[in-house]
């Protein structure tokens, strides 16, 4: 299907590379984070888990968020050109980040698709690397209990010798 968006998965690493399970061909479109993505487990709770199935609710999260300004922005196409076309154009000039090998490849296609600013991406792996790897501060101390008392017949306290 010529509209549908083949998507490849990236790790987090430094330099967002494509992880190692991901499938390369000449049909991968954009690359999108699918390593150790947290997400929803059935029966509830949370769980890490990593393939193109993690990367692809990104991709098309990205896609759900930018699809009504691609389609009405002047100078992606026109009123003639399909949506897909006028998405494809603007996801190109706007939201990708190149990867890997220059230009577009078989592992990551046109690139990374980001919500990231192209110059705010530069560096932003190895800030997100960092502040992770900063230890957190130490837990403040819980105040000790006070010493257990011995109470005398009548309630009065008695003075242990």
């Amino acid at each position: 299907w010529e509209e549908a968006i083949s998507v490849a998965a990236c790790s987090k690493e430094g330099g967002v590379p494509v992880a190692y399970f991901s499938n390369t061909n000449p049909h991968i479109d954009y690359s999108g984070i699918g390593v150790e993505v947290v997400s929803m487990k059935p029966g509830g709770g949370f769980q890490e888990m990593s393939g193109t199935s993690m990367a692809c609710p990104h991709v098309a999260g990205l896609i759900a968020c930018v699809l009504p300004e691609a389609i009405r922005t002047r100078g992606f196409g026109g009123r003639n050109r399909s949506n897909d076309l006028k998405l494809r154009t603007f996801l190109n000039k706007k939201c990708v980040i190149d990867i890997g090998v220059k230009g577009p490849d078989n592992a990551s296609g046109i690139g990374f698709l980001t919500y990231l600013d192209k110059r705010d991406f530069d560096g932003f792996v190895e800030k997100v690397e960092a502040a992770e790897a900063e230890p957190e501060p130490p837990a403040e101390a819980e105040p000790e209990p006070a010493p257990e008392t011995e109470e005398g017949k009548d309630g009065e306290e008695e003075k242990a010798e």
